[in-house]
């Protein structure tokens, strides 16, 4: 199977010393990377926050986008961050942006910290 843009609901917590998420334990995200596995999808993901300073605790519902859109409504934000993943693919460029922070062949939409509960 070929690479295509994957979606998932990401989980991470910061490394110690990274207060990026203002005391939060964590924080979700959905993360779009270009993927050809769940384990690449994971591999990639894990790669890109660890350039944060970020670990991965859970990757929840990755699959590829098309079969989210297939399924269920998919905002035009996240249309719109797959959309240039694939044109970003085509173009031999890398994939640098984001809603969020940048990190490399990542996309992200919504960031939301997680409770202490979420942790």
């Amino acid at each position: 199977m070929g690479k295509e843009v994957w979606i998932g609901r990401v989980k991470v917590r910061p490394a110690a010393g990274n207060d990026i998420f203002d005391g939060a334990p964590g924080a979700f995200a959905n993360a779009l990377t270009s993927a050809d596995s769940l384990r690449d999808y994971r591999l990639r993901v894990e790669t890109a926050f660890a350039h944060e300073r970020l670990s991965v605790a859970e990757v929840d519902d990755a699959e590829p986008l098309r079969e989210r859109m297939s399924r269920v409504h998919v905002s035009d934000e996240i249309v719109e961050l797959g959309g240039k993943l694939v044109m970003a693919a085509w173009s031999g460029t890398p994939s640098t942006f984001s809603t969020q922070t940048t990190l490399t062949d990542v996309a992200l939409a919504s960031f939301r910290n997680a409770g202490a509960a979420d942790a």
